[in-house]
């Protein structure tokens, strides 16, 4: 289809130049500026081809060999142009699932842009393929995992579907959030071992994206 749409685009260039006598240098100013509005309006609001919705997170999991049950948007994202669910494989355990759209490279690129910008010391790294991203992920996980960190267990990381969308499933640790907690519940030694493990992961030079109540899991490490 996007290759149909280019075709269109230019012949409908072409044909403005032989039929209204527009000069071309016109014509290339004209396309130039339709496909810059265009690329705003994507970077501004995203495309609606880049998510994918729920009842089909399903189709594309079993699709790995994994069963995921009572699938359902998480409350949140882990960056712009990755959609995360919520599920449960076959045996009952929660799942995550991060699916890595058309979106997620230029939304990443611009996160690491501004970064390197404001950030003092801040690496520039272009991953342009979202591939490259869902592995990155992937591989942070199971550095954090090696260093005794209660971290997500890596299922499956793989491109699946039509649209060519990458999905990475990883299963919680045991235990519980700690938003789910009661201060009561919520012991001295929990939050020495909450602190422990992120200042493990600071020093082997882990960066975490947020740091929430819901993303912290006691009992885990």
């Amino acid at each position: 289809v996007r290759a149909w749409s280019w075709a269109v685009v230019l012949a409908g260039t072409g044909a403005q130049v032989v039929a209204a006598g527009l000069v071309p240098a016109g014509a290339v100013a004209a396309a130039g500026l339709g496909t810059l509005t265009g690329a705003l309006m994507q970077l501004a609001f995203g495309t609606a081809y880049g998510s994918v919705a729920p009842v089909n997170v399903a189709h594309l999991v079993g699709q790995l060999g994994v069963t995921a049950r009572e699938v359902c948007p998480a409350p949140y994202a882990p960056t712009w142009g990755v959609s995360r669910f919520t599920a449960v494989d076959g045996e009952g355990r929660p799942l995550d699932i991060d699916i890595y759209g058309r979106d997620a490279p230029e939304g990443q690129l611009l996160s690491r842009l501004w970064r390197f910008v404001w950030v003092r010391r801040s690496a520039l790294d272009l991953r342009l393929r979202r591939a490259d991203h869902a592995g990155h992920a992937a591989g942070l996980m199971l550095w954090a995992r090696s260093l005794d960190v209660g971290a997500p267990a890596v299922v499956v990381a793989r491109r699946t579907g039509p649209a060519g969308d990458v999905v990475l499933v990883t299963r919680r640790p045991g235990g519980l959030p700690l938003s789910d907690m009661t201060a009561d519940a919520v012991s001295d030694a929990d939050l020495c071992a909450a602190w422990r493990s992120l200042r493990c992961l600071d020093a082997a030079g882990i960066a975490l994206n947020a740091v929430r109540a819901d993303t912290l899991v006691i009992g885990a490490g």
